[in-house]
């Protein structure tokens, strides 16, 4: 990221562009478009539904970020559906089936690891659901990708996004979205998609190797190291170090007393939620860990104080989640 930045539309950019494109389609195994936008997830969310729902769109929601879809949606005046479940459980596919017996929607929009919650909705099997529903599959892959292995192409997913802050470990400032033809042919035929998020100039320029607005070239430079980063790991063992990582961190997390909030059995590898079953001060604990050069989450909206987050996505290793928990210890002395 301490690279001097250089021209967006210089010769130099286009090629460092191009190769950075080419390697997201092997983290998000497509051959998809790939658009690169500086924004946040949320901006991925928004573009999503501006470029992909005329009319009739279901969210599928089982927590904050679910929710957070479906109020944008509802937002840029689309006729919103949901199928809700309680925070913590997962997406289970017969529900999405039994709605879609009766109901026809343009998209079907799923968050496959509620960070939230920690829990992970099994994309695989709502995929197949989805599929033989003919409608879009938009996925908010944010916590997962990077990390664990998504497969775009292999699902049908239609719209797939992340940001630079999780999987990827980069500091937050980018949005990078995988969006298939289908994708690209409904954006066409869809009215009032602004500017910014619009898949039909994003993929104009694309064509030139070129980004629609100025990026930030500090984040390209550092993606496109990171990105040859993880082909050294190879994915394969970065999805297993990150199963390691949740394993250890839950197992560390019990021996306290601290319970799992996400459902059995779908628990995500890149982030555990656990019960506040301690009753613990949670901003008193998150201080105390800060200054010990910690930084994790309490619970979201509803759950604040009722749950700790632990994210353990990215460049983490199994020391790390040791040394957490020996300040968790020193924490817990001092009560």
């Amino acid at each position: 990221m301490a690279t001097p930045p250089i021209g967006h539309r210089t010769k130099d950019f286009r090629k460092l562009f191009c190769g950075v494109r080419k390697k997201l389609q092997k983290i998000f195994r497509t051959q998809n478009e790939i658009f690169i936008i500086p924004s946040s997830a949320t901006g991925a969310m928004e573009a999503a539904i501006r470029n992909c729902v005329d009319k009739k769109v279901l969210c599928l929601v089982n927590g904050a970020f679910g929710k957070r879809w479906a109020d944008i949606a509802r937002l840029c005046e689309k006729d919103v559906e949901t199928v809700e479940v309680e925070w913590g459980k997962a997406i289970k596919p017969a529900i999405v089936e039994r709605k879609l017996r009766h109901n026809k929607f343009e998209a079907i929009c799923l968050v496959h690891v509620e960070t939230s919650t920690g829990v992970m909705n099994p994309l695989n099997e709502i995929a197949a659901v989805v599929k033989k529903s003919g409608a879009l599959f938009l996925v908010d892959a944010v916590s997962s990708l990077g990390a664990i292995r998504v497969e775009v192409d292999k699902l049908y997913i239609d719209v797939c996004f992340t940001a630079s802050q999780k999987g990827l470990a980069l500091p937050p400032g980018i949005a990078i979205i995988s969006v298939s033809e289908r994708a690209l042919n409904k954006s066409r035929s869809v009215k009032s998609k602004g500017f910014y998020f619009n898949f039909e100039l994003l993929l104009e320029r694309a064509k030139n190797d070129e980004p629609l607005t100025t990026p930030s070239t500090s984040h390209i430079f550092a993606l496109n190291k990171q990105l040859e980063k993880i082909e050294k790991e190879k994915m394969i063992n970065r999805e297993k170090r990150h199963y390691q990582l949740s394993k250890l961190c839950r197992s560390l997390g019990k021996s306290k007393g601290l319970e799992i909030f996400s459902e059995k059995g779908f628990e995500a590898p890149t982030l555990t939620c656990f019960k506040n079953t301690l009753n613990l001060n949670t901003n008193a604990l998150l201080k105390f860990l800060d200054s010990r050069g910690f930084t994790i989450s309490g619970g979201y909206g509803p759950l604040k104080g009722k749950t700790i987050r632990i994210g353990h996505m990215g460049d983490y290793k199994l020391k790390d989640i040791k040394l957490l928990f020996d300040a968790f210890d020193e924490f817990l002395k001092g009560l």
